[in-house]
């Protein structure tokens, strides 16, 4: 917009314009989350606007694709784990007894061993 005098007249900050700090905040929480939802309201903005940022702004939608991909990496890591050592769970036992024990999901194992079987059967070929 311009003024009388050629000017231009600078367009106030409002709050749900994007900010550094914001776009920081958007994408640690994305990292940790994996979830577009939460990380907007971390940053306090709207995901219609992340959405549209995204679509705009190629260095944005680098970001969020990395923050993606090191979310996945966390959860696959997190699953392993799972699938290896079990989660922990208390069993009520007679007289209000509690025993605790190792719970082992299959079906994630069997959904890990999909994943990798590929990479660990070129991993055992070349090492031969």
């Amino acid at each position: 917009m311009f003024v009388a005098g050629g000017a231009p007249k600078k367009r106030r900050a409002v709050p749900r314009d994007w900010s550094k700090v914001k776009e920081q905040r958007f994408v640690e929480a994305l990292t940790e989350t994996c979830n577009v939802t939460l990380a907007c309201a971390a940053a306090s903005v709207s995901t219609t606007s992340a959405y549209k940022r995204r679509k705009a702004n190629a260095a944005f939608r680098n970001a969020w694709r990395e923050a993606i991909g090191l979310a996945y990496q966390k959860l696959e890591l997190v699953l392993i784990e799972r699938a290896l050592n079990g989660t922990e769970k208390i069993v009520t036992k007679g007289e209000g007894r509690e025993e605790r024990m190792r719970e082992y999901s299959n079906h994630i194992a069997l959904q890990l061993l999909k994943m990798h079987r590929e990479t660990a059967i070129e991993a055992t070929t070349d090492a031969d």
